[in-house]
């Protein structure tokens, strides 16, 4: 499976997941602040995925 695929169908995965849950659940509590946590989580989530995929090109061709 090529790896490339791979990392985007996790990226959508957690995209997709993450807002549906958001959404679902801010329509049953409206809490800004969980809707700040949910988005600084977010964030948390697409930065550890950049650094993810900038670091496996170098461990790559370390082996």
């Amino acid at each position: 499976m090529n790896f490339n695929i791979f990392i985007k169908y996790i990226i959508k995965y957690i995209i997709i997941y993450h807002f549906w849950r958001n959404n679902y659940e801010c329509s049953c509590s409206r809490n800004l602040q969980y809707k700040i946590e949910s988005a600084l989580v977010a964030i948390k989530w697409m930065t550890g995925l950049v650094i993810v995929i900038q670091i496996i090109p170098t461990i790559r061709s370390i082996f």
